[in-house]
């Protein structure tokens, strides 16, 4: 989880999304977001797209969050 979070926040230094270390997307199930503008290739090409990542009250939330997720949900059940 510690990687997982380091790799997608550059060691805390750029969250996106409030208190969000693992670039989680924006869901009906998130009570808040953030429009963050990135950087994407889309067919090879460069672009820049503006897309709502989620935010948590605190790290902690952002990784219990995640935890659930990767144990619990649809995706990952079977592994």
């Amino acid at each position: 989880m510690v990687a997982q979070c380091a790799g997608g926040s550059k060691w805390g230094e750029k969250p996106v999304g409030e208190n969000n270390g693992f670039g989680m997307k924006w869901a009906d199930r998130h009570a808040k977001f953030r429009t963050v503008a990135t950087h994407e290739t889309i067919r090879g090409q460069p672009v820049i797209l503006h897309l709502e990542f989620a935010g948590y009250n605190s790290v902690e939330d952002s990784c219990r969050y995640y935890a659930t997720l990767i144990t619990q949900g649809a995706p990952y059940r079977t592994a």
